[in-house]
């Protein structure tokens, strides 16, 4: 084919008049003119991973970690079928098997993750790369949380320290001890790291939401708590380190804001469906929303909730309080007879309380005073078996109280 090409050429040049090239300036013209455009299609295929690459993170982020891997993978396969590809001096294939890591990591396939960071580092083409490699392995070695794995990881956070500072590199390391003295239980230690990693990025989540819990938990500073937990919340709604429960339970409870409070509600359940006490409180939420007759709110939401709650076994005492009494104005009395029973098996710390709320069913909503007054006669024994006199047992209950009761409903059987 390279004959036809220079003999076509040699004719045109003659009737052209051009003198002929001759041929080792004509083979070295060509070559030139092939690694030209080799060098071309190099520069389109690697815009062409990056945009691949790019489209993965983009279904990470998404939380689509599945499409996310095969697109990873189509970028990968694009690489190394690169011709002439030089692994050492692409910053391209640093990135991404420090993003597929990451993806990795979401998926639960600590293994594979492991091989990508170290490639990283190994490929050692960009320092940023390299940090947020060793960074990611520490954070899966204080995941393991046992001795040696939190000795390795300190180890890794050191090696860190070592490295060359930038704000990135130095938030990084701080973060990583602040969680490494939180394993440790040296809450001060913890505490201060995480205030530097805040300090020196104001928006990384995970430093929020762990530094929220901090303050809630160990330094009894609920206010600080909810002002770390909103920010993260603002920035990044559907991060796994965020109390969605507990954000929302503050925003209900001091600026009762019902609609904000769904909205977090409901995205912490998408994350975990099974939170049985989010559950509960979006129930609480959506039912005084129903009361102030917002559009959209229906009795059958409201009753879904309440029922995930009993059936995880939420072992608050107003649930069952609430939830019976909604289903009696409903005027779906065995289910709410049920409820009550429930209640009983699941919250058995309050077993007085619901006792009590069961006795007041009988005799109030079903007028079966028989049924009440076994139940005043089993709180009875309960409180005289705790020996508790002339005071509340439970809040609501005490002795006198019960006996009283019992006289009244003995007239009534």
């Amino acid at each position: 084919m390279d004959g036809v090409f220079n003999t076509a050429r040699m004719m045109w040049n003659l009737f052209s008049g051009k003198q002929a090239e001759n041929s080792e300036e004509t083979t070295k013209k060509e070559e030139q003119e092939q690694d030209s455009i080799k060098i071309s299609i190099k520069q389109d295929e690697m815009y062409s991973i990056r945009a691949w690459i790019s489209m993965a993170c983009f279904m990470r982020e998404a939380h689509k970690y599945g499409e996310a891997e095969k697109t990873f993978d189509k970028a990968m396969e694009m690489m190394i079928k690169g011709s002439g590809f030089n692994y050492k001096d692409c910053i391209t294939m640093s990135s991404l098997n420090l993003e597929m890591g990451r993806n990795y990591v979401h998926l639960g396939k600590v293994e594979h993750a492991t091989q990508c960071f170290n490639k990283v580092c190994e490929l050692e083409v960009s320092l940023m790369d390299k940090g947020e490699a060793m960074a990611e392995l520490a954070w899966l070695e204080l995941d393991e949380g046992s001795d040696a794995s939190l000795g390795r990881a300190k180890a890794i956070i050191e090696k860190l320290q070592q490295m060359t500072q930038c704000r990135r590199i130095e938030q990084l390391w701080n973060h990583l001890l602040g969680n490494y003295y939180l394993l440790k239980q040296d809450n001060n230690s913890a505490l201060k790291h995480y205030e530097k990693a805040v300090e020196l990025d104001t928006a990384c989540v995970d430093s929020l939401a762990v530094l929220g819990d901090i303050y809630f938990h160990q330094m009894q500073d609920k206010t600080k708590a909810h002002l770390m937990w909103s920010r993260a919340f603002d920035i990044d709604p559907y991060n796994n380190n965020l109390s969605h429960y507990k954000l929302a339970k503050h925003i209900i409870k001091h600026e009762h804001n019902l609609e904000k409070t769904r909205k977090v509600l409901d995205i912490g359940l998408k994350l975990d469906p099974e939170d049985v006490n989010s559950h509960y409180l979006m129930a609480v939420c959506l039912e005084e929303l129903e009361a102030e007759k917002t559009p959209g709110v229906q009795k059958e939401l409201v009753i879904f909730h309440y029922a995930e709650a009993v059936r995880l076994g939420c072992e608050k005492k107003e649930l069952y309080r609430r939830f019976s009494e909604y289903l009696v104005e409903l005027k779906n009395y065995n289910w709410a007879l049920g409820v009550l029973n429930s209640g009983l098996k699941n919250a058995k710390e309050h077993t007085v309380y619901i006792l009590y709320l069961r006795q007041q069913f009988y005799e109030i909503t079903m007028q079966n005073y028989r049924a009440a007054l076994e139940d005043c006669e089993h709180i009875l024994r309960l409180i005289s078996q705790a020996n508790i006199t002339q005071q509340a047992y439970d809040g609501i209950v005490s002795k006198d109280i019960i006996k009283d009761k019992i006289v009244e409903l003995k007239e009534k059987v």
